[in-house]
């Protein structure tokens, strides 16, 4: 009658609920001890309601009432309970002691566990940061100590601004700032070339993510926390280099909510790449009147335009006379790009009372191709 009913039940209830059970395999390198009177055990798995483990030795059980954890050599648990089962494994005799007392307080291994692991990242941290070679160490935290020295004495002068009105304080603000930059931005332009001469040479793929690993988590914050740099980590378009990055490179100013973001912005849009981009701009509307000098008709096709800051400049400069010839097709895939493009394009074309024309076509360079 018992195997039946057992039998029904287990049908009904095919899962067994059973409390998770915290395994330590022998080469584990477990933090956790057991002694069962004053004989070391080796921890097999732990749960909330007992421990099994492994002993050299064969034990009384009729004497093992108690049982003493020792976690980290520091926490120590002494339960009393006994001895449920014990078996042969290899040689070894292994025992699964049960908790007549109660259970683990509830959460304590969770937190165990994520102390073992933490534990254990930041082993591993340390070993692949100790790879990274000296001379690279030595230079990141060289560059650690002076944006960390920057960043705390401006959070401090910006705390001393004595001034109530925002007008006030953006211009005291600008005024400290344009002391500062030419010389910082410099400086860091400088970290950046030492750094691509240790860091250039490195081909193996994995190697250059240990280097970019370790830099990003000593100084990375120091980086990101500005709008440019910020955004081109976010990518909030889903690339990097969208149009409102390319906006506040065209608009060369002093962004950021405190000084140091305003520093490191400066920083990031002067950078060499982020230069090409005002570079290009120049070079591209002297070719487009260069090209299109003493011709009638005149068609500018841009792919993936982004803001077309080229085009805007250029119909503030020519005449309207001479704007009557062009036609801009202008086309990218990001829609927004489009939109800014198209506003501002409109806008002069409206305020100059020009004659050109202008398309916005809503394609990726895949689509074109």
């Amino acid at each position: 009658m018992n195997n039946n009913r057992a039998t029904l039940m287990s049908r009904l209830f095919p899962v067994v609920v059973r409390q998770k059970r915290h395994s330590y395999p022998a080469n584990s390198g477990s933090t956790v001890e057991v002694l069962i009177g004053d004989v070391p055990c080796q921890l097999l798995n732990i749960s909330e309601s007992g421990v099994a483990f492994r002993s050299e030795v064969t034990l009384n059980a009729e004497k093992a009432k108690s049982v003493k954890l020792i976690f980290f050599k520091n926490k120590i648990l002494n339960l009393e309970g006994r001895i449920a089962w014990q078996r042969q494994e290899d040689g070894h005799q292994l025992y699964g002691f049960e908790f007549s007392g109660g259970y683990l307080p509830e959460g304590f291994l969770q937190a165990f566990d994520q102390v073992q692991e933490l534990k254990e990242l930041m082993s591993a941290r340390h070993a692949s940061h100790m790879s990274v070679s000296q001379d690279f160490r030595l230079l990141t935290y060289e560059i650690h100590h002076f944006l960390k020295m920057t960043k705390d004495t401006l959070d401090q002068l910006e705390d001393q601004i004595m001034v109530v009105s925002d007008s006030a304080r953006a211009a005291h603000r600008e005024v400290v700032i344009s002391q500062i930059e030419p010389e910082f931005v410099d400086t860091v332009k400088a970290f950046s070339k030492r750094l691509d001469t240790i860091y250039a040479p490195i081909k193996d793929k994995a190697e250059r993510k240990l280097y970019a690993d370790f830099f990003r988590d000593l100084v990375g914050s120091y980086y990101t926390s500005n709008p440019f740099i910020g955004r081109a980590l976010a990518k909030p378009r889903g690339y990097a280099g969208d149009f409102e990055m390319m906006n506040q490179i065209y608009r060369d100013k002093f962004e950021g909510k405190t000084l140091f973001e305003m520093l490191m912005h400066r920083y990031g849009i002067n950078e060499s790449s982020s230069q090409s981009v005002k570079y290009r701009k120049g070079y591209l509307i002297q070719q487009i009147l260069k090209e299109s000098k003493g011709k009638d008709t005149f068609v500018i096709g841009s792919l993936a335009c982004g803001p077309a800051r080229e085009a805007v400049d250029l119909l503030a400069e020519i005449s309207v006379e001479d704007s009557a010839k062009f036609t801009f097709v202008l086309m990218d895939q990001d829609i927004e790009a489009l939109v800014n493009a198209k506003r501002n394009i409109k806008e002069t074309i409206i305020r100059r009372g020009l004659l050109c024309q202008a398309h916005f076509a809503p394609l990726s360079v895949k689509a074109v191709l």
